[in-house]
C-alpha cells in the first residue's frame, strides 16, 4: 500500500468514526449518548492530538501515525498527520484542501470522494462541538455496563510531552455502534467510543471493518476553546 493510500484511508476510517450519524431510539444507551452530546454545545472551538494504530490486511504490522485536529463552531475542521509523514485535510466553507509533505501547494478534492470527505468533516465538527442531530436511525447503540479497560496508547514520537497530559485513562465509558443501514453494514461491523467520566470526553476510538480491518485512535491534550491563529483553517502554508 502506497502512502497516499494509507493516508486516504486514515481519513476515511478517522471520519467513519467521528461523523455520528443516528441509533435506535429505545435503547437507554441512545439517551445516555444524546446527554452526553448535549453537553459539547458549550464549547466554541476544539483541539487535541491522536494517536492512531492500524492493523490492515495488506500490511504485515501494524500501521502506527500521530497529529492534530482543530475544529471551531460553526463547521471550521483541520486534520493534520505529523508523523510519520505530513499531510493536511482542512474544511473551508463548503470546499475541503488537501496536500502533503509531497505537494507544492494546497489543492482542492474533486468528484465524489471531495463530498464525502466534505459531509464528514463537517458531521464531525457539529457533533464534536454538540450539534448533534437525532441519533436513532443509522446505529444501533449499546452501552457496556460500568467502565471498560482499554489499552494504553503505543509510543508516540514528536508528540507533546506526556509530562504536560494527565495519563491516558485506564478505563472508559464504552458505546457501540452498530450500522443499520444494509450498505453501511457491507463495509461497518461497528464503531466503539470511549468517553472519559466526570466532564466527559471523547477519549478512545476503535472501528472495526468487515474483512478484519481495525483502527483504534487514542485523543489525547484535548483542549477546549483554545486559541486559533487568525489563519487556522485557511489553506496556506505546509502541511
Amino acid at each position: 500500500m502506497t502512502r497516499r493510500n494509507v493516508v486516504a484511508v486514515g481519513m476515511l476510517f478517522f471520519w467513519l468514526s467521528v461523523a455520528l450519524p443516528p441509533a435506535s431510539a429505545y435503547q437507554p444507551a441512545v439517551m445516555d449518548l444524546q446527554h452526553i452530546l448535549a453537553a459539547f454545545r458549550r464549547m466554541h472551538g476544539l483541539a487535541m492530538y491522536f494517536i492512531c494504530k492500524k492493523r490492515l490486511a495488506v500490511l504485515k504490522q501494524p500501521f502506527i501515525s500521530g497529529g492534530s485536529i482543530a475544529m471551531m463552531q460553526p463547521d471550521g475542521v483541520r486534520f493534520t498527520t505529523l508523523w510519520p509523514y505530513r499531510s493536511c485535510f482542512i474544511l473551508h466553507g463548503n470546499r475541503v484542501y488537501m496536500r502533503t509533505e509531497n505537494n507544492r501547494r494546497w489543492h482542492v478534492g474533486q468528484g465524489s470522494r471531495q463530498e464525502v470527505v466534505r459531509r464528514m468533516m463537517q458531521e464531525f465538527a457539529r457533533w464534536s462541538l454538540g450539534r448533534a442531530q437525532d441519533i436513532s436511525r443509522a446505529y444501533h447503540v449499546q452501552e457496556t455496563v460500568g467502565r471498560v479497560a482499554v489499552p494504553p496508547p503505543p509510543q508516540a514520537p514528536r508528540m507533546p510531552p506526556r509530562s504536560k497530559q494527565r495519563p491516558f485513562p485506564k478505563s472508559l465509558r464504552l458505546f457501540t455502534l452498530i450500522p443499520t443501514s444494509p450498505t453501511v453494514r457491507h463495509a461497518v461491523k461497528f464503531i466503539r467510543l470511549g468517553f472519559s467520566g466526570g466532564h466527559p470526553q471523547l477519549r478512545w476510538i476503535e472501528i472495526k471493518l468487515v474483512g478484519g480491518n481495525k483502527s483504534c485512535y487514542w485523543l489525547t491534550h484535548i483542549r477546549t476553546d483554545p486559541h486559533f491563529v487568525p489563519d487556522e483553517f485557511q489553506p496556506k502554508g505546509p502541511p
